[in-house]
């Protein structure tokens, strides 16, 4: 286990060497990962990851990194050890692409402008629910004609605010 050497900052374009290794066991550990891995080739870097919150905290979360010193033993490795069964199942092992572009931002923040068209949005909203109301009122007062107050006050219960409540008969 000392023979690997930790390297802590290397450029991200040096990615034609390191393997994605998926559809780990849980039962997999690091010792079995190196131990599988050792004899394709020298190896860099080994980065087997658990889960750092929640209920499952402490387990492994099914997949790991490995890093060799050239693209050839990585190639090995991956015809060698494609799907290949470790406790019950097969491994996947995929070259790593990196796909993120770190010219682009992750989070996509808002413009102070775009915080103006929100607003707008917001106050046209509010000016559509106020003429849908009044023209729920309208339409009350056009049924009471028609309905009755039996069916208006049954229409103020749904339209009208928490304060007048439906009594379904009259003192």
């Amino acid at each position: 286990m000392n023979e690997i050497k930790r390297v802590e900052q290397l450029p991200d374009e040096n990615r034609e060497n390191k393997l994605y290794v998926g559809n780990l066991d849980l039962r997999v550990t690091e010792y079995h990962i190196i131990k599988i891995f050792k004899p394709f080739g020298k190896l860099l870097r080994e980065e087997f990851l658990w889960h750092t919150h929640g209920p499952k905290r402490g387990e492994p979360r099914g997949y790991c990194f490995i890093e060799y010193s050239t693209k050839d033993e990585a190639l090995k490795a991956k015809s060698q050890l494609n799907g290949k069964w470790v406790f019950g199942r097969p491994l996947v092992i995929r070259f790593v692409v990196n796909i993120r572009n770190d010219s682009k931002p992750i989070v996509n923040w808002k413009k102070p402008s775009e915080n103006n068209n929100i607003d707008l949005k917001i106050s046209a909203i509010k000016s559509k629910l106020n003429s849908i109301e009044t023209k729920g009122l309208k339409e009350e007062a056009s049924s009471l004609s028609v309905g009755g107050i039996y069916n208006v006050r049954r229409r103020n219960a749904s339209f009208s605010s928490h304060k007048q409540r439906y009594q379904p008969y009259p003192k």
